[in-house]
């Protein structure tokens, strides 16, 4: 979007906006063509969490090479790297990846007790390193080739996953680029109003349907959840501050309340809201049962222990859940 007006608190806006349309946090999608399988084909969202999810693609990842191949492939520098890249245009054999170069970007992904990947903030961000440099020179042959070494490098369940999943987001990419050429060339409002910031929520909303055609919504929202919140919190916030029907003591609040939604829909942990709610009916339990403080203390400690790992703890300290 073109700023003709200089209005340096519209274009922070829309530089917003547009990084939420084209960097997502950074965001990705796939095509989930299907999302009546409820086979192996389909990501499964944990609920519970073990105290150990040591899996990930990093650490499944079996190497196609021979020792010495590997080595070498391990110590190739990303000046090679970006050398292939470039070549690719040139050279219809050429590919814009590597082995290595494909594992180090999704290492990160994490894998459940059940062999499923688990779509997070961490697997999208993932997705994008693994494929925001390279999408536009994956044609057909290439993508096929990018597929068939993810299936080979992660044998069984996750490797299915993966591959789907990286597949379907390059056309995602590809059908995001159609979606912002679109709109790239819109004016900015003189004025922030809040008539004009709802058009903008509705066209980031417009990109959410998008992402639901090419990934299914169930997917969408699991790989998108903190993208989204902090969208969310973002037009929420602007709204109230352009609202000039309110108190400052009225605004205030409302500002409060956002950021306290935004703390809770922001926490990368899987099946959160479930959990959390699961988790708060259980201490009202305690906290109303017969018993001493110190027992309720240690019965919420427990709880906390038992329905949390030790990462997710970690994440959630500052909410003090098992206090009293």
């Amino acid at each position: 979007m073109k700023n003709k007006n200089k209005f340096i608190g519209i274009a922070l806006i829309v530089t917003a906006v547009l990084l939420v349309f084209w960097f997502q946090g950074d965001s990705t999608d796939l095509i989930a063509s299907d999302d009546s399988n409820t086979n192996n084909s389909t990501i499964q969202e944990e609920k519970i969490a073990p105290d150990n999810h040591s899996k990930t693609i990093a650490s499944e990842w079996q190497w196609s090479q021979s020792p010495s191949a590997k080595e070498a492939a391990e110590n190739t520098s990303i000046k090679e790297i970006n050398s292939l890249m470039a070549q690719s245009s040139a050279s219809a054999e050429a590919l814009p990846f590597t082995e290595k170069s494909v594992r180090d970007a999704l290492q990160e992904v994490r894998i459940d007790e059940s062999g499923n990947i688990i779509l997070d903030n961490t697997a999208l961000m993932s997705l994008d390193e693994a494929l925001e440099r390279i999408y536009k020179q994956l044609d057909d042959t290439k993508l096929e080739k990018l597929v068939a070494l993810i299936e080979a490098g992660l044998p069984g369940l996750a490797g299915e996953q993966t591959a789907e999943l990286v597949e379907n987001y390059v056309g995602f990419l590809k059908a995001k680029d159609e979606f912002s050429q679109i709109y790239e060339n819109q004016e900015v409002p003189a004025e922030q109003t809040v008539e004009s910031l709802e058009r903008d929520e509705s066209l980031y909303q417009e990109l959410g349907s998008l992402r639901e055609t090419y990934l299914g919504k169930e997917k969408a929202d699991q790989l998108f959840k903190i993208t989204d919140a902090n969208a969310n919190y973002m037009f929420d916030t602007l709204k109230i501050s352009a609202n000039d029907t309110l108190t400052p003591e009225e605004r205030s609040q409302q500002l409060k309340e956002i950021q306290e939604r935004h703390a809770l829909a922001t926490i990368d942990i899987p099946n959160w809201t479930y959990r959390y709610d699961s988790f708060l009916a259980e201490k009202e339990t305690i906290l109303n049962a017969a018993i001493s403080d110190d027992e309720k203390q240690n019965q919420l400690t427990a709880l906390l222990r038992d329905r949390f790992n030790e990462r997710e703890r970690s994440t959630i300290e500052h909410l003090a859940l098992d206090v009293l």
